[in-house]
């Protein structure tokens, strides 16, 4: 008696294709989150070294959210969404500090703005490109109501 085989599709035939690569942030947006993170920390360390350390915590944490969007890798979409974000908080944070030395900020907030952008496969969505600048501005407008009233002038 001989051993029947077992029906094989065409597909299962066909050898298999090889896995895609995983994406990753392409050089381009990394170029400039990079050079906006360069810009971050240059700019606190001459509004330090300015002030003789006045606001250090302040300017060091400014810089430090520059590092955020690195913190993914391997997911375009939301390292471009982390740079519109920390771009977006960095532009209204540079605008209101202004008072007070933190518009050093300003070119890395463009930097990190153009990041999120510079790559079109990239993009983050625009419903969240609408919605978050809009957000930031929202609260950055409570921010200032708050402050005065609680200042009483």
């Amino acid at each position: 008696m001989k051993a029947e085989r077992p029906h094989v599709s065409i597909r299962q035939r066909q050898p298999a294709e090889p896995a895609p690569a995983p994406r990753t942030v392409s050089a381009w947006q990394r170029g400039w989150a990079v050079a906006a993170l360069v810009a971050q920390v240059a700019a606190a360390a001459w509004w330090i070294w300015l002030t003789y350390g006045v606001l250090f915590d302040v300017c060091a944490a400014t810089a430090a959210m520059g590092v955020v969007p690195f913190l993914t890798p391997r997911r375009p979409k939301a390292f471009a969404r982390a740079c519109l974000l920390i771009g977006s908080a960095l532009l209204a944070w540079s605008l209101i500090g202004m008072i007070i030395g933190m518009f050093v900020f300003l070119p890395g907030a463009l930097l990190l703005l153009t990041a999120a952008f510079v790559q079109p496969g990239n993009r983050p969505g625009t419903a969240f490109t609408v919605v978050l600048p809009l957000t930031v501005a929202a609260v950055a407008a409570w921010a200032l109501c708050a402050l005065r009233a609680t200042t009483g002038s």
